[in-house]
């Protein structure tokens, strides 16, 4: 018992640990990479000069603002994994390299001054977030299991509903129809950026451009975030009758 017990701690141990390094490591990265990005707000660039609206100002603030959403997204993500998968079984899991990708992503974003090379860059960034969130899946499913297998066995019936509401969010539909929405708006914005022609309402290319990265950021991030908030007050309702001492077992079907 005594081996269980530190094999236990030895893993909750080790979980924590790694929560800990990427909430620091997404803290330093949205400082550093931030200041930067919006450095290059007031820099010079390829786009025309605007005299209602500022393109650049407008294309620019609504990627910072993309990278504050992903930043704080992780760290809120990272919140969820550790509340429902602390209990699990003892395997590690390591996105160190995930993390290395989408910081480098957002650099690159950033960097890109012309707007044919930004909607490419952006697509492309896309593109990577939805094959990085097929990995996530994939890494998650065994932790999920195994943690619901444990609620299972101690008959944790809020336990076992916080995990069904997480697989809900993780592999949820939502995600592909958003995914799929964001990708149209970056081809819409690959297509117009190739022929001007297209721009409706006779707006000037760079801000019809820019209108369509604030639309994708907008829409991209407000979902999501929708998604997360609905998940952590359902989280709290559970937490809040476990707290409070209304704890359901589970019965075997007769």
């Amino acid at each position: 018992m005594s081996a269980l017990n530190s094999s236990d701690s030895d893993r909750k141990f080790r979980l924590n640990k790694t929560i800990r390094f990427y909430r620091v490591f997404i803290r330093v990265a949205v400082t550093a990479v931030g200041l930067i990005f919006v450095r290059s707000i007031f820099s010079e660039t390829d786009f025309p000069s605007i005299e209602r609206l500022d393109a650049r100002f407008l294309l620019k603030f609504s990627l910072v603002v993309y990278l504050y959403c992903w930043f704080f997204g992780c760290n809120s993500d990272l919140s969820m994994q550790h509340d429902v998968l602390l209990d699990g079984p003892g395997r590690r899991l390591d996105d160190t390299l995930a993390v290395a990708t989408v910081t480098l992503g957002f650099v690159f974003l950033f960097l890109a001054n012309e707007i044919l090379t930004l909607a490419w860059t952006f697509l492309a960034f896309l593109v990577v977030n939805v094959l990085g969130w097929l990995y996530v899946r994939r890494r998650a499913s065994p932790f999920l299991r195994d943690a619901n297998e444990r609620y299972l066995r101690e008959q944790d019936v809020a336990g076992i509903a916080k995990i069904r509401i997480y697989k809900g969010f993780l592999f949820g539909k939502w995600q592909w129809l958003r995914f799929s929405v964001g990708i149209m708006i970056l081809v819409l914005l690959i297509t117009v950026t190739l022929d001007s022609s297209l721009c409706p309402f006779d707006l000037p290319q760079a801000v019809f451009c820019s209108l369509l990265v604030a639309g994708a950021v907008t829409i991209l991030e407000a979902w999501i975030w929708y998604k997360r908030f609905s998940l952590k007050i359902r989280w709290g309702s559970l937490d809040w009758l476990r707290h409070n001492g209304f704890r359901v077992s589970l019965r075997p079907e007769e």
